[in-house]
């Protein structure tokens, strides 16, 4: 009985748990597939470029478009638009800020035939904005500016003439960008990056032609430092294993041994009826009494009861037990041993 009400206990636990490990199973794995997102974003840069020209009999229009090669005396300014988007796959607070430079290089070219710089000199064309957003997933950037081109050619015209020289002259002009991404405690730290767009104009030369000296696009993953789910699925699954393992105590059962059996069987027995068997240190003389031998005990207590009398016990050896009932010259016996495997 004792078995048997354990056996039933576990099978409540294995329930409880049964249910508890699929929940925080079933827990984790949305949170898996939820909450370990990726913080995924594209930066995109662009340019473009008109160029006004002087007043001249051979060209048509006042504003030839990008991309050509212009007669250097022919230009008056370039119009230059930079734009930059931000696009993130989730709200979170942004600060950026950016400036548009200009720097007048001057280079000239050593033994080796590399580009050695000579003289810089900085211009500012739109002085550093600070912005900042919160919960925004997006910010563009877009800046529209006038170069004087005659004024910088000049400048660097100046400077070879002053000196003697002839130098390989550009005007480099950017727009500098450095934003801060304001991420959950969840992700990895990130730090202020940086970024520009950049257009090259040549100078003191006869033909020029603006080149673009930037990355169209790039993208960028920040990683979750923790996982979150995983931990809850292993503990469900366990809790899991676990359950089944009570469950299956608890429903299946193990084929017993004639051994067991036999043990469970005299143990009940005596237990069962104790109030009724006597227990005896020698087998009773038997001889002269006609012997009934019974093949299942409730026959023999069926028969204790009748007469009112008692069951002696007496057991011969280790795995032998003998049962009876002496009444008048009749001997009931029931034998309990371990059955043979002949059996």
């Amino acid at each position: 009985m004792k078995r048997q009400r354990k056996k039933q206990l576990f099978f409540r636990i294995s329930i409880v748990l049964f249910f508890l490990g699929s929940f925080l199973l079933l827990q984790g794995i949305w949170d898996i597939y939820t909450k370990n997102k990726v913080y995924h974003y594209e930066v995109e840069r662009k340019s473009f470029y008109d160029v006004s020209i002087k007043p001249n009999v051979f060209y048509p229009e006042s504003v030839l478009p990008s991309g050509y090669f212009y007669p250097a005396r022919a230009l008056d300014f370039y119009e230059i638009e930079f734009t930059y988007t931000f696009q993130g796959n989730m709200d979170t607070e942004i600060e950026y800020d950016y400036k548009v430079l200009g720097d007048l290089v001057g280079s000239v070219e050593n033994k080796e035939g590399i580009q050695k710089d000579i003289w810089i000199q900085n211009f500012t064309f739109v002085p550093e904005v600070q912005i900042q957003k919160k919960k925004r997933n997006q910010f563009q950037i877009h800046e529209k500016i006038q170069v004087d081109y005659n004024f910088y050619n000049k400048l660097a015209r100046n400077y070879e003439k002053t000196y003697g020289i002839l130098i390989d002259s550009n005007l480099k002009i950017h727009m500098d960008i450095t934003y801060f991404l304001s991420l959950s405690s969840k992700f990895q730290p990130v730090d202020k990056k940086q970024d520009k767009i950049e257009i090259i104009i040549p100078l003191t030369r006869t033909i020029t032609e603006a080149k673009e000296n930037y990355q169209a696009k790039d993208s960028y993953d920040i990683d979750p430092i923790r996982k979150e789910g995983i931990e809850e699925s292993i503990a469900g699954l366990c809790i899991l294993v676990i359950a089944f393992l009570l469950l299956s105590y608890s429903v299946f059962k193990r084929k017993l041994t004639e051994e067991e059996k036999y043990q469970r069987k005299l143990h009940n027995i005596l237990k069962k009826y104790q109030d009724f068997i006597i227990f005896v240190s020698n087998q009773p003389e038997v001889s002269g009494l006609r012997k009934i031998e019974l093949l299942e005990f409730e026959d023999l207590i069926s028969i204790a009861e009748n007469l009112q009398t008692n069951i002696l016990y007496y057991k011969e050896r280790k795995n032998k037990n003998y049962f009876y009932v002496v009444v008048g010259d009749y001997l009931y016996q029931y034998v309990l041993e371990i059955k043979s495997k002949e059996e």
